[in-house]
C-alpha cells in the first residue's frame, strides 16, 4: 500500500467505522470519569472543611483553609487535561476532518476545524505530562524524603 492509496483496499469499512466510533464512546467514559473525580475531590475537601469548622465552633473562630492538598491539585489538573485531550482528540475525532477526505467515515469539518482540533489536541496532550510529573515529584517528596 503506497502513500496515496485508498486505505479501504486493506481495511474493511466495518473496521473503519468501529475505529471511528469506539474512541468516541471510550473518550465519553473518560470525560465522565474525570468529571466525577473532580466532583469527589471537591466534595471531600468541602466536607473536611465543614467538619473542621463544626469542631471549632466553641472557640468562636472559623477555619478558613480553602487550599487543596498538593496531591489533590495534581489529580484535578490531570483530570482537566484528560477532559481536554479526550474531547479534542478522541470525541471529536474524524468529525473535524475536512469533508473532502472521503476515506474515513463521518468527516463533516473543513480545513479550519481540522487545524483547530490539531492545535487544541496538541496543547492538551502535551499539557497532560505536567500534572503527571508534578504528582511523581510530590510523591517523591512525601515518601522518599520522610
Amino acid at each position: 500500500m503506497g502513500f496515496n492509496d485508498d486505505p479501504t483496499d486493506v481495511i474493511s469499512p466495518q473496521i473503519m467505522i468501529a475505529t471511528t466510533i469506539i474512541p468516541k464512546v471510550m473518550s465519553s467514559l473518560s470525560i465522565i470519569g474525570s468529571l466525577l473525580m473532580i466532583h469527589d475531590i471537591y466534595n471531600k475537601h468541602r466536607r473536611q472543611q465543614l467538619d473542621r469548622n463544626n469542631n471549632n465552633t466553641g472557640s468562636g473562630r472559623k477555619l478558613t483553609d480553602h487550599h487543596l492538598p498538593m496531591t489533590a491539585k495534581c489529580v484535578v489538573n490531570m483530570c482537566i487535561t484528560d477532559i481536554g485531550s479526550s474531547f479534542w482528540s478522541h470525541l471529536l475525532g474524524t468529525w473535524m476532518m475536512p469533508t473532502y477526505i472521503t476515506t474515513w467515515p463521518y468527516t463533516v469539518g473543513n480545513d479550519a476545524t481540522c487545524s483547530t482540533q490539531a492545535v487544541f489536541m496538541t496543547i492538551f496532550v502535551y499539557a497532560s505530562a505536567f500534572p503527571t510529573i508534578m504528582l511523581a515529584f510530590v510523591y517523591y517528596l512525601t515518601y522518599v524524603e520522610e
